[in-house]
Parts: structure tokens; C-alpha cells; sequence
């Protein structure tokens, strides 16, 4: 029949504030063993296509054209204690040479993304400094309509017929 209103953790010592009183962690060797998700909340596409809202998987493969190469993620972790002291890294796989720095963002934009196969992994932690879940999401850019292979197709015929005429 209680309920705790407040948290205070500064590093040795951890205070609750309930509705009944105030009390005091005494084991000192008290570690969080909580696990948490880290969530792909949204994709956007342009800043304003809703893409992916977040919901179980994307029931299909998410194939972008040339022309939509501008995106952005946003992403949140359900770890409730501070939420605003939670942190993220995230990669795009295919595009980033590695993981990003910790930050306090919740939203990442890549612009003018080429064609190809990415993965977009987002991984937080709490303030206890323990790690949440590592979420992805896949997707595909398609090439430009004059890197297509019919583009190439077409280009080498003109190539032939001009050599053609020529001869």
C-alpha cells in the first residue's frame, strides 16, 4: 500500500521517498539486475512519412527508391528510473564505420543515404550504467533510375547504335 515518489542515486548512496516516510538502501553492494528493451520507436522518411510506428516487426522487407535516401529514427528505452539520464548509441550498418558516441538523443537523421542493404541498431543504458536490448530495423535503398541495369542496358545500345551509324 505504498508508493516510492522519488529516487536519489548519487554514487554511494541511494535514498527512496515514499508515501509513508523516507527510507535508506543499506547494502552498498546492491547492484540493478533489471533488464530493459531498447525500442525503435518510429522511421521517418523525409520528416514527415511515417515508415515504421514502432509496433512488433515490419511484416515485409522496407524498400525505399533513390529519390527517399533521407531518414530518421527515433528510439526510446523502457527504463523508468531518471528516464531522461538514459543514454544511446546506434549504428547504421553499411553506412557507419562503428558505433556512435553515448548521447541523451532520442532521434538520429541520416541524409543522402546511397543505395544498398542497412541496418539501423540503436542500444541503451540507464542510469545504472546497464545496457539495454539492441533493436534493429533493415532496410533497402534502391539505386537511381539511370543506375538501374535497364539504365545500363539502355545506355549500351545507344553506345551500339551510335557506332553503328558511325560505321
Amino acid at each position: 500500500d505504498q508508493a516510492i515518489h522519488h529516487i536519489i542515486c548519487d554514487g554511494e548512496s541511494t535514498w527512496f521517498g515514499g508515501s509513508t516516510g523516507l527510507y535508506y538502501l543499506v547494502d552498498k553492494e546492491w547492484k540493478y539486475h533489471g533488464g530493459f528493451n531498447t525500442n525503435i520507436t518510429e522511421l521517418l522518411v523525409d520528416g514527415d512519412s511515417l515508415i515504421y510506428g514502432g509496433f512488433d516487426d515490419p511484416y515485409k522487407s522496407v524498400e525505399l527508391p533513390y529519390s527517399e535516401n533521407n531518414i530518421r529514427f527515433k528510439y526510446a528505452a523502457a527504463s523508468y528510473v531518471y528516464p531522461n539520464n538514459n543514454q544511446y548509441r546506434m549504428r547504421l550498418r553499411g553506412y557507419d564505420e562503428g558505433w556512435s558516441e553515448w548521447t541523451s538523443e532520442t532521434v538520429k537523421d541520416y541524409t543522402f543515404i546511397p543505395e544498398g542493404t542497412y541496418t539501423f541498431e540503436v542500444q541503451s543504458k540507464n542510469v545504472y550504467q546497464k545496457m539495454g536490448t539492441i533493436d534493429s530495423f533493415t532496410f533497402t535503398i534502391f539505386p537511381p533510375w539511370y543506375r538501374t541495369i535497364w539504365a545500363y542496358g539502355l545506355y549500351l545500345l545507344m553506345v551500339g547504335c551510335i557506332l553503328y551509324s558511325l560505321h
